[in-house]
C-alpha cells in the first residue's frame, strides 16, 4: 500500500476519498489510517481529529481500542495529559496486549504529572494480568522508573531494574535497566552494589550507546570509595574516548576533583586551569574554582587559594558546595595569619547557611580561633555552646578539651583540673584521651600536687605516645620530679627527649632543666657540657644568656679569669634582664679584679652601682669599687 511504502501524501489523499464516499464497512479502517498516516507526519493535531472522528462514527468499531490508544498518545504529545489518561483507560478494561500497552502510556503520563503513585497502582495492576504481554518488559520499566522517582525507594528501585536485566537480557530495554540500576546504587550510597552493576553493564553491553555513562558511575563509585588516583585515570580515559558526551564537562570537574583528593594539587590546578574556559553554568564555574582554591591551598600558595576561593563565592553562593568553600576560605586566611579574616569568614558562613551541616565544625573553628587570638573567656564561652549542642556530638570531647587548655592558658589550673574529669572518666584511647591525661598531670603539678602528677603521667606514657606528644609528656614528667627533688629520675625523662625526640621544637627548655638538675646534683663537668650543647645549638634561645653566664661562672671557679670576663662580656651583650645583667656586670668585674685590672674592675663596679642602685648587689659592688682604689 501507500502507507506501508512510505506514500503517505498519497495514500492519506486516497483514504479521505475513501471516508468521504459511500459509507462501506472500511470507513472506520479507513479513519484509523489517516490518523496513522497524519501522525506518522508529525501533523500531530490532524491525527487527533481523525481518531476521534472514528470513536464518534463507530464507537462499537473493532478498531475504536486502537484508536482511543493512537488519540490518547496524540493527546500525550500535545501536552494534553488528563484528556490523554481517559482515552488510554478506555482501552484497560480488555486487559490484552492494547491494554497492557495503554497501562504503559498512562504509567508514564502519570508520571510526566508527578503522580507517582498512581502510576505504581496502575503498573502493579497491569502486570498482574499483563504478565505475558510484548509489553511486559515496558511495564517492568515503568515499575521501576516509579519507584525510583521517590527517593525513599531507590533500592526497590533498582531492585526492579535489576529484575529486568535478569529476567529479559536481551530485551531493547534491559541496557538501559542496568544502567539505571547501577545509577540508582549510586544515589543510594550502595557503591559495592552501584560497582558491580556498573561492571556487569560492561561485560554484557560493551557497545551500547550508553557504555561511557555507566563507565562514568564506575569512575565516581571508585571516587567515593576513596580511589583517587584509580578515578583520576578512569576519568582522563573516559574525556578521551567521549570528548564530545554531554557530561563531559562533569567530567573534567571530577577528573580535577580526584587530582586533588589524591593530593596530585599541580595536576588539579592544571587541568582546571586549562579548561576553565569550559564552564559555563555558575554551578560548575563555583565548583570549578572551589577545587583550584583548595589545591592551591595545600600548594602552600596561600594567596592564590583565597583569590580562587573568593572567586568560587562570587561565581554561585548557592551551589551544593558552597558553604564548604567558605570554611576553606576561613581556612586559607588562617593560614595567612589573618585570624580576623578567618573569624570573619566563618561568621559570615553560619549567617549566610544558617541550616549548613557545617553548623557543628564552624563553632568549634570560631571557638579554636577565638583561643588562638588569646581571647580565653571568648573561647570558653565558643566551647560550651558546642559542648551543649545536641548536634555536634562529635565534637564535644574536643570542645571539653579546649575548655580545659584555655583554663590552662589562663593559669586556673584548679578549674581546669576539674574540667578535665569527664574526659577521663570515658577512659578515651584516642588523641583527646591522651591529652587530657596530660592536661591532667600538667595540673596536678601545677597545683603543688607533684606525687599524683608523676602518677598521672606515668599513666599518660602507658598509651604510648608519640613525637610532640611524646615530648611533652616526658618533659612534664621530669618538671614533676624535679620539684619533687628526684632530680635523677628528672634528668633521665629530659634525656628521654633529647635521645628519641632530637626535633622537638621545645629542645631547648629540655637541655635547660637537665644542665640545672645535673648542677644541682653536683655534676658540674656533665652541667657545663650541657649549657655548651644549648649555647651552640641554640643561637636564640631565651636560655641562652643564662646558660652563657653559667659557663662563665665555671671558667670563674677553674680561675680561668681571662675567659671568664670574655663570657660574662658576651652575656651582657645578649640579655636585658635586669637580675641577670646586674649579676654578670658584678662577677665580670671579680674577673678583672682577679686579673689585677684594677681600673678596668672599677668601670664594671661602678656601672653596676649606678644602673642598678636598689639591687640586691649595689653594696657589693660599691664595696669592690672601694677595694679597687687601694
Amino acid at each position: 500500500t501507500g502507507v506501508q511504502q512510505g506514500k503517505l501524501h498519497v495514500s492519506a489523499e486516497l483514504l479521505v476519498g475513501v471516508v468521504q464516499g459511500e459509507a462501506g464497512k472500511m470507513s472506520d479502517y479507513a479513519l484509523l489510517r489517516l490518523g496513522y498516516a497524519a501522525s506518522t507526519q508529525g501533523k500531530n493535531e490532524e491525527a487527533a481529529e481523525h481518531y476521534a472522528e472514528l470513536l464518534k462514527q463507530f464507537p462499537n468499531s473493532k478498531h475504536a481500542s486502537t484508536a482511543a490508544l493512537s488519540l490518547g498518545q496524540c493527546l500525550y504529545r500535545s501536552g494534553q495529559y488528563d484528556q490523554a489518561l481517559e482515552k488510554f483507560s478506555q482501552v484497560l478494561p480488555a486487559k490484552d496486549a492494547q491494554a497492557a500497552e495503554a497501562a504503559h502510556w498512562m504509567a508514564i503520563t502519570l508520571q510526566r504529572q508527578n503522580k507517582t503513585s498512581e502510576a505504581l497502582k496502575i503498573v502493579r495492576e497491569a502486570l498482574e494480568w499483563g504478565v505475558d504481554s510484548p509489553n511486559v518488559v515496558s511495564l517492568q520499566m515503568d515499575y521501576a522508573d516509579a519507584l525510583y522517582a521517590n527517593p525513599e525507594s531507590l533500592d526497590k528501585a533498582r531492585e526492579a531494574y535489576e529484575k529486568i536485566v535478569k529476567e529479559h537480557p536481551d530485551d531493547a530495554l534491559a541496557p538501559r535497566a542496568a544502567y539505571n540500576a547501577a545509577f540508582a546504587a549510586l544515589q543510594g550510597g550502595k557503591l559495592p552494589e552501584a560497582r558491580q552493576l556498573a561492571e556487569l553493564f560492561l561485560n554484557r553491553y560493551p557497545q551500547d550507546p550508553l557504555r561511557n555513562d555507566v563507565s562514568a558511575i564506575a569512575a565516581e563509585v571508585l571516587l567515593q570509595q576513596g580511589e583517587h588516583a584509580t578515578a583520576a585515570t578512569a576519568y582522563e580515559k573516559l574525556r578521551r574516548a567521549d570528548p564530545n558526551n554531554p557530561a563531559f564537562d562533569r567530567w573534567t570537574l571530577r577528573l580535577g576533583t580526584a587530582h586533588y583528593l589524591a593530593g596530585d594539587y599541580a595536576d588539579a590546578v592544571k587541568l582546571l586551569t586549562s579548561e576553565a574556559g569550559r564552564f559555563k553554568s555558575s554551578d560548575q564555574q563555583a565548583e570549578a574554582e572551589f577545587v583550584l582554591g583548595a589545591s592551591y591551598l595545600y600548594l602552600e600558595k596561600v594567596a592564590e587559594a583565597i583569590a580562587h576561593l573568593n572567586a568560587s563565592h562570587q561565581a554561585n553562593t548557592t551551589w551544593s558546595n558552597a558553604d564548604e568553600v567558605l570554611l576553606m576560605l576561613a581556612e586559607a586566611h588562617e593560614r595567612n595569619k589573618n585570624n580576623d579574616a578567618a573569624r570573619k569568614t566563618l561568621e559570615s558562613l553560619l549567617q549566610q547557611y544558617p541550616n549548613t551541616l557545617l553548623k557543628p565544625q564552624v563553632e568549634y573553628k570560631l571557638a579554636q580561633l577565638s583561643a588562638a587570638m588569646n581571647q580565653f573567656d571568648e573561647a570558653i564561652r565558643r566551647y560550651e555552646g558546642v559542648v551543649s549542642n545536641p548536634d555536634a556530638s562529635s565534637y564535644h570531647n574536643f570542645a571539653t578539651y579546649g575548655i580545659v587548655w584555655c583554663l590552662m592558658q589562663k593559669e586556673d589550673y584548679a578549674q581546669a583540673l576539674e574540667r578535665v574529669q569527664p574526659l577521663l572518666a570515658q577512659g578515651l584511647r584516642d588523641s583527646v584521651g591522651g591529652e587530657a591525661r596530660l592536661a591532667e598531670g600538667v595540673c596536678l603539678r601545677k597545683t603543688g600536687q607533684e606525687a599524683q602528677a608523676i602518677v598521672a603521667l606515668e599513666e599518660f606514657l602507658t598509651t604510648k605516645p608519640t613525637g610532640t606528644s611524646l615530648a611533652n609528656g616526658l618533659y612534664e614528667l621530669g618538671l614533676a620530679y624535679t620539684q619533687q627533688g628526684e632530680l635523677s629520675k628528672a634528668t633521665a625523662s629530659f634525656q628521654r627527649i633529647v635521645q628519641e625526640i632530637p626535633d622537638y621544637p621545645a629542645q631547648d627548655k629540655v637541655l635547660y632543666e637537665i644542665a640545672w638538675n645535673q648542677q644541682e646534683s653536683g655534676q658540674v663537668v656533665e652541667a657545663t657540657e650541657t649549657f655548651e650543647q644549648l649555647v651552640d645549638k641554640f643561637p636564640n634561645s631565651e636560655f641562652r644568656a643564662e646558660a652563657t653566664y653559667m659557663l662563665a661562672q665555671q671558667q670563674y671557679e677553674t680561675q680561668d679569669y681571662s675567659r671568664a670576663a670574655e663570657t660574662y662580656t658576651s652575656v651582657l651583650a645578649g640579655t636585658q634582664d635586669p637580675e641577670l645583667r646586674e649579676k654578670t656586670q658584678y662577677k665580670l668585674g671579680w674577673s678583672l679584679f682577679q686579673q689585677q685590672h684594677y681600673p678596668q674592675a672599677a668601670k664594671e663596679f661602678s656601672e653596676q652601682a649606678k644602673t642598678f642602685a636598689t639591687g640586691s648587689l649595689a653594696v657589693d659592688a660599691k664595696f669592690m669599687l672601694a677595694e679597687c682604689s687601694f
